[in-house]
């Protein structure tokens, strides 16, 4: 926020901190100091809603509802639409991709064309913003943790999702005592875990019972959609293989990028027609791709729209995600989401899973389980395009394993009934 003379009076002293702080959310997306800072405002002096206004639910996003991010919009679109007094409020401080900066009023009105019966109900957060509700819901460690102080001074009880990534690594020291902090709250009702590590660790360490603590796996994805795109597919294999995946780590080593890249090499020398496409942040310069010339290409951060006509065109989606790449006990999933999607509309999913996250679906039926080590992936890749049949077949039994896992009721019906039991009972 910058230095400000402690020798001043006190309310001059906060006069200044908010104006600056104004300046900074003229500049949209917020950043994230600005996000903290203006929590804090907040925090200090919270506002309350008049009863008549008080929603029953909010929602608090960070990304949403920009549509290049499924899970989020799958999400949070389905809760908005479940129940009808929830309000959203986001900060967009993950709208922006590299060099893409979008705005706050281009990102709803993008929206807000597809959803216009959620137009009112997503907002902008400032000054204006009250956390005053029957019950507060967000992802993510980090948002929780942030919007803490808020909620214990408006008392507003708080359901969360806790994903992998947004600050929670498993094992991890930093981690565990941000979590310890969200749990211990007076106002912690539930927590959600979506993964078997995240499970056992929260729940052996915490000692949570089944009135605080759920296990759902599962991605939410538009599975109707993707799997209908995968019926259009070619009978035949298109020698056409994808990476999608938006960097966290330099190089997108935290995705897999400069394996995907070598793979790429090595298999463009075996196979003259094959084409290697590149969907998401990783760009020209987070690898050296000259020798692959026109054979690769980068297709930047995509809308959601983009994959039912994408994936069903490829043979395959490569992801050697590293763990522990960001931090100790850093997981990237596995399967991921962007590998749900591409497996609904008939692509084989080819991961790695160093941390043994994969408890859903079979390997070599469903998909591919392989080494974090080019080379091994190369050697299994000629073997399965020297077998084109093989490679049909396990795209095939795994696009219906994972519209029979990914089926929106058997996720979302859950996650309403876990909400629902912390709202008021309708009179």
């Amino acid at each position: 926020m910058g230095r400000i003379p402690k020798l001043l009076p006190a309310p001059l002293q906060r006069f200044l901190q908010r104006r600056r702080l104004k300046r900074k959310l003229a500049q949209t997306p917020y950043s994230r100091s600005a996000v903290g800072e203006l929590l804090a405002e907040l925090a200090s002096h919270p506002r309350f809603l008049p009863t008549p206004q008080r929603p029953s639910l909010l929602l608090y996003a960070t990304i949403f509802p920009r549509l290049s991010c499924s899970f989020n919009l799958v999400e949070y679109r389905a809760l908005l639409d479940h129940f009808p007094g929830s309000l959203c409020y986001t900060t967009g401080t993950d709208f922006h991709t590299g060099s893409d900066r979008p705005t706050f009023e281009g990102i709803l009105r993008d929206y807000s064309a597809l959803y216009p019966h959620h137009a009112k109900r997503i907002r902008k957060m400032d000054f204006s913003t009250s956390f005053s509700a029957s019950l507060f819901y967000t992802i993510f460690l980090s948002n929780i943790h942030d919007c803490l102080p808020l909620l214990e001074g408006t008392r507003t009880p708080f359901v969360f999702r806790l994903y992998l990534g947004g600050e929670w690594c498993v094992g991890n020291e930093d981690s565990d005592r941000m979590l310890d902090r969200v749990l211990r709250s007076p106002q912690f009702r539930h927590v959600i875990t979506v993964d078997p590590a995240t499970e056992r660790y929260v729940r052996e360490k915490w000692k949570l019972g089944s009135d605080q603590l759920s296990y759902l796996p599962g991605w939410m994805v538009d599975t109707t959609t993707l799997y209908s795109a995968g019926a259009h597919r070619p009978k035949e294999p298109s020698h056409q293989i994808c990476f999608v995946g938006m960097k966290s780590a330099p190089g997108g080593k935290n995705k897999g990028f400069d394996v995907f890249v070598e793979v790429a090499k090595q298999l463009a020398k075996k196979f003259p027609a094959m084409i290697f496409h590149v969907v998401g942040s990783c760009g020209p310069e987070d690898a050296d791709v000259t020798e692959l010339g026109p054979r690769i290409v980068f297709h930047g951060v995509q809308n959601q729209d983009f994959f039912p006509r994408f994936y069903p065109n490829m043979d395959l989606i490569l992801s050697p995600n590293l763990p522990n790449s960001l931090a100790p006990g850093h997981l990237e999933g596995a399967p991921n989401v962007t590998n749900v999607e591409a497996a609904l509309c008939g692509c084989l999913v080819v991961m790695t899973d160093q941390s043994r996250l994969n408890v859903l679906f079979e390997p070599d039926r469903h998909l591919l389980v392989v080494p974090h080590d080019a080379q091994a992936i190369t050697h299994r890749l000629e073997s399965l395009y020297n077998n084109p049949h093989q490679l049909l077949r396990l795209a095939a039994e795994g696009r219906e394993r994972f519209r029979e896992v990914c089926d929106s009721n058997r996720i979302l019906q859950p996650l309403f009934e876990r909400i629902s039991q912390y709202l008021p009972k309708p009179a």
